[in-house]
């Protein structure tokens, strides 16, 4: 067995296989995943000191975190007219996003009553579009922390997506992250959205604008308060 394999093997040991199920298979299958030369670089803490080493894999470990895309310019000018600052930030999902949302809305015999879809992996393959080319945007709302709260809906194939991020600004995390999602039946109204965009009555909604339809390339106007 050549080093590259034997580490990368090592290093799938240590992790108990738990965070990359689908890398495992193919390692399993004999295949040198992550390459040569970055795995040769860090073989001496992998080996020798397994967890303590396992930090190195931290930035390359993506599956943490996804750039979806970045704010389309008539998000920015318009969430600057309510007073948000968005210029230059990308929008953001995690591994807990998905964890969320995969436990609170993956689940048919839940979702069904409330007239939802459950949300399946490659549902997640929408959000880029949503952002960059929504049918409408809440701007405005606020959570409990104070935080703003930036909410999309746009219809797909089996029925309307709504999907919700929060602005963080620090210095460790300047970004669009994704809070939550969920898959409506049938096209969504301004009620529902207002609904989805109030977190069930915790987020303030007191100075939102609604925008929408943005087309691709687009440039939406208010159209309501």
């Amino acid at each position: 067995m050549d080093s590259a394999l034997f580490f990368q093997r090592r290093y799938m040991q240590c992790r108990r296989l738990t965070v990359f199920p689908a890398l495992a298979a193919q390692i399993r299958e004999g295949a040198n995943v992550f390459g040569n030369n970055f795995l040769f670089s860090v073989k001496r803490r992998a080996y020798t000191r397994p967890y303590k080493g396992m930090k190195v894999f931290d930035n390359f470990n993506q599956l943490k975190k996804w750039k979806i895309g970045k704010a389309e310019k008539w998000l920015v000018d318009h969430a600057k007219f309510v007073g948000i600052d968005i210029d230059g930030l990308n929008h953001i999902i995690t591994k807990d996003f998905k964890a969320h949302v995969n436990k609170r809305h993956g689940d048919p015999e839940k979702e069904e009553p409330q007239g939802q879809i459950s949300v399946e992996e490659n549902d997640y393959e929408y959000l880029p579009e949503v952002v960059k080319s929504p049918d409408r945007v809440i701007l405005g709302a606020k959570n409990r922390q104070g935080l703003n709260v930036l909410n999309y809906a746009k219809k797909i194939g089996k029925g309307t997506v709504f999907y919700a991020e929060e602005l963080l600004k620090s210095k460790k995390n300047n970004e669009l992250r994704g809070k939550t999602m969920i898959i409506r039946k049938k096209d969504a109204d301004d009620k529902l959205f207002k609904h989805f965009a109030s977190n069930n009555g915790k987020n303030d909604l007191s100075q939102i604008k609604i925008i929408g339809p943005v087309s691709a390339g687009g440039y939406p106007s208010f159209y309501t308060d």
